[in-house]
């Protein structure tokens, strides 16, 4: 399960509108201790790995859906004020 906050959706908005013929895609960029680090990267799109949440569509490639677990998306102004995408796991329990 992925969950975009409304501040990562707007964000999104205005990249895919400046990037018409690209998506989104969920890329693994290295593993640590909490598990695999997640980044979104804009690319072409494949049809059979379109996956949808929250009405963003976001590609993933079928090796990698077995170390997703539920994720959060979510946007932030860096220091240089400009909007960024950050991509978590969501961990429960203690």
């Amino acid at each position: 399960m992925i969950k975009i906050t409304e501040e990562a959706k707007n964000i999104i908005s205005k990249r895919l509108n400046n990037n018409p013929s690209k998506m989104l895609r969920l890329v693994i960029s290295g593993f640590g201790w909490g598990g695999p680090r997640m980044e979104l990267v804009l690319d072409e799109p494949k049809k059979a790995e379109i996956n949808t949440f929250h009405d963003i569509d976001i590609l993933i490639d079928e090796k990698i859906k077995d170390y997703i677990g539920p994720t959060l998306i979510d946007g932030f102004k860096n220091i240089f004020n400009k909007n960024e995408l950050t991509v978590r796991p969501i961990y429960g329990g203690c």
